[in-house]
């Protein structure tokens, strides 16, 4: 510590007392002030002895403290003074300190403390001040240019703070920085026009958040909704702007995993994932507009301004793509489950106990559309399973002012058939057919014989069945055959 500073008379400002029975009167040094103030509240002390250089010589208990040579003593020497700094250290030379403290005790203490009433302990300034810091706080450290406080540690906590009291959550976490509090906030990051906290990382988690009761990572834009009320992992809140935004080229925006991983083996791409074991992979809910909304390469613009549970929308993609090896491909319920097929699976389903189960409109096109490759199989199938007295539609066909129902190709109908009359016979009785009072049964021969014809169909509904009658006995030696249809 370089003495060719030191001052008298009024300069000196500051009085050195070396605790003892004897009155202390000797030199006042004062040096600039350039690394490291430590603060004008009274009492400062420095346990281990005020170190102001090395020389040959030294100084010793109820001595005079000598700039350029050791000082030792047993007990304190206080530095006190009613204007200015209590004590100020400069040096010139690269790499040192304009005030070193050491502790050298067997059970530990500190190199150097402060302590402030009203302000903060110890304040450090790097360059020059940044005009930012006004608050009180153990250590502060401001700078315009570097770092306002750098923090090292390659086995422990480069830096740790804790506010009230420890979580008790902290169980020997290593981390670049650590807040750790039992009611007040961890770590708290305010940015006017950039990011309040930014953590990076090459091998690790670049920000980390845990709770036990609340939001492990909890970020507001602009101002709260007022709406979030649950505790989630990571929780974004915004009035105006986005709550969270995940943003990927090659991977997927965001991730979700409840539960467990299904283990699918579905890796693509994709905005928004969700992925479970045993729950929902993603779940989106909402009052008056579309639960979960997807578009993709660019809306098709040609959506209502309908609520839906799933909207899927695109202008040269497929909206929505289902695909399931042993479920269904997309499964859709309104109002609740029918509960007349449960186990059936299909491509998509939709299930419903008041409104349609699907329904599928088109101003140019066809509104629902099947194919099938397999044989006795049928693109579109409709199946009623009512079970009323008077039963349902399978399907139904309505046209305004067109056809109702055109068919092209080979029609098949269950309710038909050819039955045989022998020689001799003129009826014949055909059993086993469902039958109503409104049902029409009609019926005609399908071979050419003379002055032979269907005279009458009598149905008998209870029994399930109807008798054909000839105008004249079948020929010997011929058999009619008579085609036969149940209408309605």
């Amino acid at each position: 510590m370089s003495t060719q500073d030191q001052a008298t008379g009024a300069d000196a400002g500051a009085e050195v007392e070396a605790e003892g029975p004897q009155e202390v009167a000797g030199p006042t040094v004062r040096l600039g002030r350039r690394t490291l103030m430590l603060g004008a509240a009274a009492g400062v002390g420095v346990a281990a002895g005020l170190v102001a250089g090395a020389g040959p010589a030294a100084a010793t208990e109820n001595d005079p403290v000598v700039a350029g040579q050791i000082n030792t003593a047993t007990s304190n020497t206080d530095v006190s003074t009613s204007g200015g700094n209590g004590l100020e250290g400069d040096t010139t030379q690269n790499g040192e300190s304009g005030v070193y403290g050491h502790d050298q005790s067997s059970g530990g203490g500190y190199g150097v403390t402060g302590r402030s009433n009203n302000g903060s302990g110890v304040n450090g300034v790097a360059v020059a001040p940044s005009g930012l810091a006004d608050g009180p706080a153990g250590v502060v450290g401001d700078s315009y240019y570097a770092n306002g406080v750098d923090g090292f540690s390659r086995g422990a906590c480069g830096m740790f703070g804790q506010s009230l009291g420890p979580s008790g959550l902290n169980t020997g976490s290593v981390a670049g920085v650590i807040g750790d509090s039992s009611d007040n906030d961890g770590v708290i990051g305010f940015s006017a026009d950039s990011t309040g906290v930014s953590g990076q990382s090459t091998s690790g988690y670049g920000v980390t958040g845990q709770s036990a009761d609340e939001s492990g990572v909890y970020g507001t834009s602009v101002g709260p909704s007022g709406l979030a009320f649950e505790s989630a992992g990571v929780l974004g809140d915004s009035t105006e702007n986005d709550g969270v935004q995940g943003l990927s080229l090659n991977g997927n925006g965001v991730t979700g995993v409840a539960g467990a991983l299904s283990l699918i083996g579905v890796y693509n791409e994709a905005g928004v994932r969700g992925d479970s074991g045993n729950g929902a992979g993603v779940n989106g809910t909402s009052a008056v507009s579309a639960g979960v909304y997807g578009a993709s390469v660019g809306p098709s613009g040609i959506l209502p301004t309908l609520g839906a549970g799933l909207v899927g929308d695109s202008s040269t993609n497929p909206g929505v793509i289902g695909a399931s090896l042993a479920g269904n491909g997309i499964y859709g319920i309104s109002v609740e489950a029918s509960g007349l097929e449960p186990s059936a699976l299909a491509g998509v389903k939709g299930d419903s106990t008041t409104n349609p189960g699907v329904i599928g409109t088109s101003s140019e096109s066809s509104g629902v559309v099947g194919y099938t490759l397999a044989a006795g199989q049928a693109g579109v199938a409709g199946n009623d399973l009512g079970g009323s007295v008077n039963g349902g539609y399978g399907v139904t066909a309505l046209s305004v002012n067109g056809t109702a129902l055109k068919v092209t190709g080979v029609a098949s109908f269950s309710r038909s058939g050819l039955v045989s009359i022998a020689a001799t016979k003129k009826t014949v009785t055909v059993t086993g057919v469902a039958l109503k009072a409104a049902s029409l049964i009609l019926a005609n021969l399908q071979i050419s014989l003379p002055g032979v014809f269907v005279e009458a169909v009598v149905p008998d509904v209870t029994g399930h069945s109807f008798e054909i009658f000839l105008s004249e006995a079948v020929p010997a030696g011929k058999t009619a055959k008579v085609a036969w249809f149940v209408v309605n």
